[in-house]
């Protein structure tokens, strides 16, 4: 745990297990795997592989100070930024509300932020270093083509951070729970209707739906008779075959269910 000052006030960096799971089996996967322009190249490989998980890393953390950023211009203290697994969240520190109690507006703008600040990086870097069309640099990162540009690890490492700053970006705007672009949808329909279970029904029936329907598509990896033969370590096992868009979807489903309810009840309660 770090502790950090952001405009002189306090706020604790933490950095899950999770998150060093991931960020090493990145960085072994990449070793072992490099790209086809490295692979006889040791030296290159590993700088490669060191730094797509640096640039990784660097594109979070610029993801959730953005959204911290933002909270503090709305008088929000953040009590700490966390990293995980999927990514991670910004907290607020108690006694400044939550998503839940924050004007429409805010949330907006809070939950915007990050995705914001990913894409203005993508695009600093692209119109800096580039002067080639966008989808080469898709085609050189997942190798189809490199359209006879002398890739070295400067340049591929540049490429990538344009690649993954794009990617979570995009990813994050989806209009799905957890993600930014779910509590973005969500701010403008608590702002567009009076009857704030509205808010919560849409949202949690598209991340339902996007869950169930990206658990589908992976279907092929699952096995019932693993599942059901091996108990536990089965439904373990068959889990982590479907990778981290797999719990990706299962979180989707998760924080569906948790906006279906909240919805129920706050239209059992009659709250507008």
């Amino acid at each position: 745990m770090v502790q950090l000052f952001l405009y002189n006030l306090s706020m604790k960096f933490e950095v899950g297990r999770s998150a060093i799971l991931i960020w090493g089996l990145i960085f072994f996967r990449n070793v072992f795997n490099p790209p086809e322009t490295f692979e006889s190249q040791p030296v290159s490989t590993f700088l490669i592989a060191l730094g797509i998980v640096v640039i990784l890393f660097l594109s979070v953390v610029l993801h959730e100070f953005s959204h911290a950023v933002v909270m503090s211009f709305f008088n929000i203290k953040v009590k700490k930024i966390k990293l995980m697994f999927f990514g991670g969240y910004t907290e607020a520190m108690e006694g400044y509300g939550d998503r839940d109690t924050w004007h429409p507006f805010k949330d907006f703008c809070i939950s915007f932020a990050g995705p914001v600040s990913n894409f203005g990086i993508a695009l600093i870097l692209y119109s800096e270093f580039f002067d080639q069309p966008l989808y080469k640099i898709f085609n050189i990162v997942t190798g189809y083509d490199t359209f006879g540009m002398q890739i070295n690890t400067i340049n591929y490492l540049i490429i990538f951070a344009v690649f993954s700053n794009l990617i979570v970006a995009a990813f994050n705007l989806i209009p799905v729970l957890p993600l930014d672009g779910g509590h973005v949808f969500r701010s403008i329909l608590r702002g567009c209707f009076k009857q704030k279970w509205i808010a919560d029904l849409i949202p949690g029936l598209f991340s339902i739906i996007a869950g169930l329907g990206g658990l589908y598509l992976m279907s092929d990896r699952l096995s019932l008779s693993t599942m059901t033969g091996n108990g536990i370590f089965g439904i373990v096992d068959s889990l982590v075959s479907l990778g981290i868009l797999g719990f990706i979807c299962l979180a989707m489903i998760v924080m569906g269910i948790v906006s279906l309810r909240k919805s129920i009840d706050v239209y059992n309660n009659g709250t507008v």
